[in-house]
Parts: structure tokens; C-alpha cells; sequence
């Protein structure tokens, strides 16, 4: 998504891969807005493979807009390769923004390397990630690389940027790799 608006009020962006690179599910770019509705979800997506590092299994965000309303959904997607991929749900980058609203959820997904359903970096300008309502970041992981050094932010992985939390929302019941960081953020 570039220069324009994707609205997803339904359906499924589900069970594809990308070997390297960023973005496996959805890839949004500088003046691009990605906005998810109702049940609409980003699964089963997985990026990284072998050697090459991938970045968003689900869905990455670069100096674009990310925005989940509803009971939208990014489960079970996967950034993984053997030297370590980040976000395994989505991965903010570059001044981009993330926003989660209602009951919109980040759910079981999957890094080898930091941030197992957000990772929110920075590259040039800061990102920002914001939660509100019922939102929730729940069960995701990191599993580390194959030094063991790598796999914080279960949940949540801020680099650097702004992370803000309101209403109910929830980052709970996320998990990190052995001797790393930061289960929920």
C-alpha cells in the first residue's frame, strides 16, 4: 500500500511467505494507509528463511499507517530464520504508526529475534505504536537465535518511539526466548 488507502472491512490475507525482505501478509509505505475492520485478519503469514532475515511476518509498516477497529485480528504469523528476524506480527519502522482500537488483537505470533507481535524500530524519524479500548497483544514469543543473545519483547519490542496504552487495553501473557528480556514489552 503506497500513496493511497487499503480498507479491509473483511476476509482473510492468509498463509503467505516471503523469503527475505519485509512484509510477508502486507506491506505499507510512506503516505500508505492499511486499515483493518470488523473480523478482517492477517494470518498464517511467515517471512525469513534460512540465512536471510525478514522483517513483519503479519504486516509491516514503513513511515506509513497501520489501523486495526473492531475485532480485527494478526495471528499466527511468523518472522523466522536462523540469524534472526523481528516482528513476528507487525514491525513499525521509519516514523510509521500503528493503532489498535475496540477488541483488535495481536495474537500468537512468532520472532526468532525481538518482538514477537510488535516490534516498533526506528530508522530516520521515530514510530509509534498505540493501543486503546479492549485492545490486546496475547501469546505471542521469541524464540532467540542460534547465539541465544536475541528474543526480547515477547509481547512488545520498543527500539525506539512512543508506546502509549489506554482504556483496558492488554499486553499479557507473551513469552521470551532463554535468557532474554522483556516478556510483555
Amino acid at each position: 500500500v503506497k500513496n493511497g488507502t487499503f480498507n479491509m472491512y473483511g476476509g482473510t490475507i492468509k498463509n503467505n511467505k516471503s523469503y527475505g525482505g519485509s512484509g510477508a501478509g502486507v506491506y505499507v509505505e510512506k503516505n500508505g494507509n492499511f486499515i483493518m475492520k470488523n473480523t478482517a485478519s492477517v494470518t498464517g503469514n511467515m517471512i525469513g528463511y534460512g540465512s536471510t532475515a525478514g522483517y513483519g511476518g503479519g504486516v509491516y509498516v514503513n513511515a506509513g499507517t497501520f489501523e486495526m477497529h473492531n475485532n480485527a485480528s494478526v495471528k499466527d504469523n511468523t518472522a523466522n530464520n536462523s540469524s534472526g528476524s523481528s516482528g513476528g506480527g507487525v514491525y513499525v519502522n521509519s516514523g510509521g504508526t500503528f493503532e489498535m482500537h475496540n477488541n483488535a488483537s495481536v495474537t500468537g505470533n512468532t520472532a526468532t529475534n525481538n518482538g514477537g507481535g510488535v516490534y516498533v524500530s526506528v530508522s530516520g524519524k521515530d514510530s509509534k505504536f498505540e493501543m486503546n479500548d479492549d485492545a490486546s497483544v496475547t501469546g505471542n514469543t521469541t524464540t532467540g537465535n542460534q547465539t541465544g543473545d536475541t528474543g526480547n519483547g515477547g509481547g512488545v519490542y520498543m527500539e525506539k518511539g512512543t508506546f502509549d496504552m489506554n482504556g483496558n487495553a492488554s499486553v499479557k501473557n507473551n513469552e521470551t526466548a532463554a535468557k532474554s528480556y522483556g516478556g510483555g514489552v
